[in-house]
């Protein structure tokens, strides 16, 4: 039996945005001798990570022109501040893991 706490990092398909979130993981595994000094195993493991609200802010700016009574005008730059939210959640990861380990030595 295992279980513990795991840590990975995501990346969106685009490549431009990464986060990294939290999960506990829990497992069993097996392991067979099959000659003294090798061994066949295998392994599942499920990890739960914690969902996750990302909010990211940019400031964007344009050009904006203002009148004057007086018959001149004149250019500006107004800011704005755009917000984007995203919201992750159902990561779950299902991880299926065999494999032979040769031990040195053995008798």
């Amino acid at each position: 039996m295992i279980g513990g706490l795991t840590y990975a990092r995501f990346e969106i398909a685009d490549g431009d945005q990464t986060f990294g979130g939290f999960g506990g993981t829990v497992g069993v595994g097996w392991e067979r001798k099959i000659t003294p000094s090798w061994t066949l195993k295998a392994e599942y493991r499920y990890t739960r990570f914690q969902d996750l609200t990302e909010t990211v802010s940019f400031a964007s700016s344009h050009p904006a022109t203002t009148s004057f009574s007086s018959g001149g005008t004149t250019n500006s730059v107004s800011s704005n501040v755009s917000v984007d939210t995203n919201r992750y959640s159902g990561l779950d990861w299902h991880t299926v893991m065999i494999g032979v380990s040769h031990y040195f030595d053995a008798n």
